[in-house]
């Protein structure tokens, strides 16, 4: 196969891994939101629907370097 379509592939393929890191991470992420929930039970949805944007605020910016670095670590 070319050369470029070979880096492509394995891009794609670091890629996927990545994004099972990134669940991992999601669900790792999802711990502290769990135990806050069950430390204030009487939290309001606006609290909770606050805590689940910021966990998923955090997930995103992490996969985003982990992708970035990934991409420059294979460029």
């Amino acid at each position: 196969m070319h050369p470029q379509i070979d880096n492509m592939l394995e891009i794609l393929r670091q890629s996927i891994d990545l994004f099972g890191i990134g669940v991992i991470i999601a669900f790792a992420a999802a711990f502290p939101i769990s135990k806050r929930f069950f430390e204030h039970p009487d939290m309001n949805k606006s609290e909770w629907g606050k805590a689940v944007l910021q966990a998923f605020a955090i997930n995103t910016i992490v996969l985003v370097l982990i992708t970035l670095s990934a991409v420059l670590y294979l460029s």
